[in-house]
């Protein structure tokens, strides 16, 4: 799914990740991640903001997991989780702009100001 996206071939990626997502069992959080945010991507691409938004608060829900459950000293260090909410913020306001929904694009960069005084 993510290499067709990165040759355009946006249906057949919205295909593949989604399958992916739905009938392959996998215990990587992390891999659900990028699977996540890729589908968000793809939507963004095709102009489903609604489903891109709805991608981009279940990759937030992971990561809040993830981070949950991982020790500070492991892979998903405080920096990156930082980072990953920072992205994610950014385009969450992205796509409420996009649906004229200022209100909410405003909520959004706020925490992703918040996000990025923390991470200097």
């Amino acid at each position: 799914g993510h290499e067709c996206f990165k040759k355009k071939l946006l249906k057949t990626s919205e295909f593949l990740i989604k399958f992916a997502l739905n009938k392959i069992d996998t215990n990587s959080l992390c891999l659900k991640t990028a699977a996540l945010s890729t589908l968000g991507a793809c939507y963004w691409n095709m102009n489903k903001f609604v489903e891109s938004i709805n991608c981009l608060n279940l990759e937030l829900n992971l990561i809040n997991y993830i981070y949950s459950l991982s020790n500070k000293e492991e892979e998903y260090t405080n920096e990156r989780f930082n980072r990953d909410k920072y992205r994610i913020y950014g385009n969450l306001a992205c796509a409420y702009q996009n649906l004229s929904n200022h209100l909410k694009c405003l909520d959004n960069l706020k925490v992703q100001l918040s996000i990025a005084k923390d991470l200097n």
